[in-house]
């Protein structure tokens, strides 16, 4: 018995998750069970931070750029729900949704790190 047959768990064989990763300006979606990858391509710069959705069927990703916007985009589909322009200067290092969901707080790669 190998490692991985080890710890596996039956429990997990219908498990619905999806991993969710960055590389460059786009966010990729992975699905373990079927081992396929669906692929946001929205940005137009560097994605430089993501932000799960409280109720996991969205994320929000930030980019570097001199202008950058907030995406929030549908895990499933990969298709954007929201795209918001920020007054941040040169990206967003970090994203954080709100405990209830209403509100997504940002912080910029700025001097001063504003929110």
């Amino acid at each position: 018995m190998n490692f991985s047959q080890q710890y596996y768990q039956e429990i997990h064989e219908n498990c619905k998750r999806y991993f969710v990763y960055f590389t460059s300006r786009v966010a990729i979606v992975y699905n373990p069970l079927t081992n396929k990858q669906r692929f946001y391509e929205g940005h137009r710069s560097k994605i430089t931070c993501l932000a799960m959705h409280p109720l996991f069927f969205y994320v929000a990703s930030g980019e570097a750029s001199f202008k950058p916007s907030i995406h929030v985009w549908n895990v499933v589909n990969c298709e954007p729900f929201k795209i918001m322009p920020t007054t941040h200067k040169n990206g967003i290092i970090h994203l954080a949704f709100s405990k209830d969901s209403s509100l997504i707080v940002s912080i910029g790669m700025d001097i001063n790190f504003s929110i």
